[in-house]
């Protein structure tokens, strides 16, 4: 379906049809930048408290760390949409398109909306994310 509305982004399959090539360097560069801060977003506070022997919830790395995470993971994440979109995805877009994600995938999003829910309606306490849980 073409653009509809006002509020039609470029979707997966026009990115697809306008055949952008990505330079090979810069290509590279997005997928070690992307898989680096992913892993030191998820694994950051883990080395911080295990360097610092301090809590890094009262520090200013923790405030960095706190107001930055969540805007740096969704880059993250986007390039790695923008990349497979682009068919320079390598690897990760064979790894992705094999067929036994199609069975999975749906199969693990209802896992994660029917746990979410059941952690929200049966909680007795506030839900508060640390890091193990992050992680977990």
């Amino acid at each position: 379906m073409p653009n509809s509305g006002p509020y039609c982004g470029l979707a997966l399959t026009e990115m697809e049809e306008r055949n952008l090539r990505i330079p090979k360097s810069i290509c590279m560069a997005g997928w070690m930048g992307s898989t680096l801060m992913a892993l030191s977003l998820i694994y950051g506070p883990f080395a911080a408290r295990w360097l610092s022997m301090d809590t890094i919830g009262c520090s200013v790395v923790g405030a960095i760390y706190a107001g930055s995470c969540r805007t740096l993971w969704g880059l993250s994440i986007c390039w790695l949409i923008f990349a497979c979109g682009n068919n320079s995805g390598c690897w990760f877009d064979v790894f992705l398109l094999h067929p036994i994600f199609r069975a999975l995938s749906p199969i693990t999003y209802a896992m994660l909306l029917f746990n979410t829910l059941a952690d929200i309606f049966t909680a007795r306490h506030p839900i508060y994310f640390d890091e193990f849980g992050m992680v977990w």
